[in-house]
């Protein structure tokens, strides 16, 4: 692939090809490692994972920064990199690059759900509802509906927190009509 880069001279296309081969190494690395801590887990196979992890990390992050740089506008770049800054704990540089991704109607849902987390995070819990219900709305796609799901539960729990009851059953109630066997909405929808 390195070769590849070289003679297109950087073609954007090959460019990202070598990034998603460089991430799904990265991916195995650090599943390798997971599976090293599950086979025999003593400290030197806890420190060669934290290591996997970080250096997955890393990579991503650069890839990610890279992209948004190349492709500027490009919602499916800032999602990407938006998440990876939220999983390093930079939550505010997150929500920056989150936001932007809003505007592209192929990732809003996700970028609607992983900005309510960061909002949660920062204590702003009214900004996280209604990320939660963007990321309802928005998940017309069908790779969408684990978002839909996941921001349905958030929600219903947040409007709890938010002493919000008739909020709480409306998305518990919507909740179990996709995914009857879910126990925390039902659990949420018996407590209100």
């Amino acid at each position: 692939m390195s070769k590849g880069r070289e003679a297109t001279d950087h073609d954007p296309r090959v460019q990202e090809m070598w990034e998603d081969v460089s991430m799904l190494r990265h991916a195995r690395r650090v599943e390798m490692a997971e599976h090293d801590v599950k086979a025999a887990d003593n400290p030197q196979t806890r420190t060669a994972l934290e290591q996997a992890v970080k250096d997955r990390d890393k990579a991503e992050l650069d890839i990610f920064r890279g992209r948004v740089k190349r492709q500027g506008a490009d919602g499916a770049a800032h999602y990407g990199l938006g998440v990876r800054l939220q999983r390093s704990d930079r939550v505010r540089d997150a929500c920056t690059h989150l936001e932007k991704a809003l505007a592209d109607a192929n990732v809003r849902s996700p970028a609607a759900l992983a900005l309510g987390h960061c909002l949660k995070q920062l204590d702003d819990i009214p900004g996280a509802l209604h990320h939660y219900r963007l990321a309802i709305d928005s998940a017309i796609w069908t790779d969408h509906q684990p978002c839909r799901t996941e921001a349905l539960l958030h929600a219903a729990k947040l409007a709890v927190q938010m002493k919000m009851p008739k909020f709480a059953q409306r998305y518990a109630t919507e909740l179990l009509r996709i995914d009857p066997d879910n126990r925390e909405a039902a659990k949420l929808l018996e407590s209100t």
